[in-house]
């Protein structure tokens, strides 16, 4: 059965700029760090287009602008890191233990998604958060947002040793969800399985597994490059998910 036919079972969410409007805490910490090593601050709406590949190259984005490069040589490309590595590792782990402390001074889910997550999990739906964000901040984001409740997993690069798209975090959620399903439910199929995102990575993410693809147009990512890619649905915000779901 064609994927975009097979009703949806399992949905896999992106975290930042899909479930959350993390951009003016993640803008914060970034600020904090440069200011820190002696770089001048940014402003947030340059921040929100280098966010989307992980903590990594929003550093060296972020680095790389506040020394002069141009912003368009930036957003959805992937620079060298600017920096000596022990140098760069020292700003790493100040802005992870900033962010860490501050992940959700001003974070707040994206209108209707409480109650999208609570009418999917009424209605069956099996729900996961795959994210390139640090597992132990996602799930302390999610908690002080109150809605962990609703995922059965909250996955992140730390699970496989990879990111998105690399197709190993979502085969990884599938594993362990499979490997613990109740007796008598079916495993979960590819084709029942929906990947949810704002950004190309989701949507190659899904594209890599075999499984369907989301793209909310809302979020942070750039559409003229996601469009391009072709994703099984569009939807304006994550709220306008469940016609989509067949």
């Amino acid at each position: 059965m064609d994927k975009e036919l097979k009703k949806t079972r399992l949905i896999i969410f992106d975290l930042d700029g899909t479930l959350i409007d993390s951009a003016a805490d993640i803008a914060a910490s970034v600020n904090a760090v440069l200011d820190k090593f002696g770089y001048k601050t940014l402003q947030e709406s340059d921040i929100r287009k280098f966010i989307g590949d992980g903590v990594t190259y929003l550093l060296y984005r972020s680095i790389l602008f506040a020394q002069g490069t141009c912003k368009e040589e930036l957003i959805d490309k992937f620079p060298e890191c600017p920096l000596p590595k022990e140098d760069f590792q020292n700003i790493l782990s100040w802005y992870l233990e900033w962010y860490k402390a501050n992940p959700v001074t001003k974070t707040v889910l994206y209108p209707g998604v409480r109650q999208l997550l609570e009418t999917l999990k009424k209605s069956g739906y099996t729900l996961a958060v795959l994210s390139n964000k640090s597992v132990s901040i996602s799930k302390e984001i999610l908690k002080q947002l109150e809605v962990s409740a609703f995922f059965s997993l909250i996955c992140g690069p730390e699970d496989t040793g990879t990111k998105k798209p690399d197709s190993r975090g979502i085969d990884n959620i599938i594993n362990i969800l499979n490997n613990g399903k109740e007796p008598g439910k079916a495993p979960f199929e590819k084709t029942e399985i929906m990947i949810v995102g704002d950004s190309k990575i989701d949507v190659l993410t899904g594209k890599n597994s075999g499984i369907k693809t989301c793209y909310v147009k809302a979020g942070y990512g750039n559409q003229e490059q996601t469009l391009k890619l072709k994703p099984d649905f569009t939807i304006n915000e994550t709220k306008d998910l469940i016609p989509v779901l067949g």
